[in-house]
């Protein structure tokens, strides 16, 4: 049974699992910030979120002890150089739409929630590159 556990074929089916779990992380935590919620649904939104890291973490530890390569070396966040610059981008145009819906429109609700996730998105872009600058996603 270890022998077969060893197999690159165990690692292969775990990926979509892995990938699975972090589409519904990312999911619920989109809902969770435009879904106007009461106390006790952004308390399950929340337990659920957790639940969801902590099962991607599983997965991940479960990979490397079995088959001593990590599943997510590949994936392309850990790509950072080459994934750098369209996220720059992107966020750029965000942030002129944002300014310019500011500008014209005053500060809405929308318009706040906009430079918020702007914001976000800015200093995930910071956090990725220090992250990629300190060698945390070397092989």
């Amino acid at each position: 049974m270890t022998d077969y556990l060893k197999r690159q074929e165990v690692a292969a089916q775990l990926a979509p699992v892995s990938k699975l779990s972090t589409i519904l992380t990312y999911l619920i935590l989109t809902i969770s910030l435009f879904a106007p919620m009461s106390d006790i649904w952004s308390l399950i939104i929340l337990i659920a979120v957790v639940l969801l890291i902590i099962l991607n973490h599983r997965l991940e530890k479960f990979t490397e002890n079995v088959n001593g390569v990590s599943i997510t070396t590949n994936h392309k966040a850990f790509n950072w150089p080459k994934f750098r610059w369209w996220l720059i981008a992107l966020a750029s145009i965000v942030t002129i739409v944002g300014i310019w819906l500011y500008i014209h429109f005053g500060q809405t609700e929308l318009i706040l929630i906009w430079i918020v996730v702007t914001a976000g998105g800015w200093l995930l872009i910071g956090i990725l590159e220090l992250l990629f600058r300190f060698n945390v996603f070397a092989s």
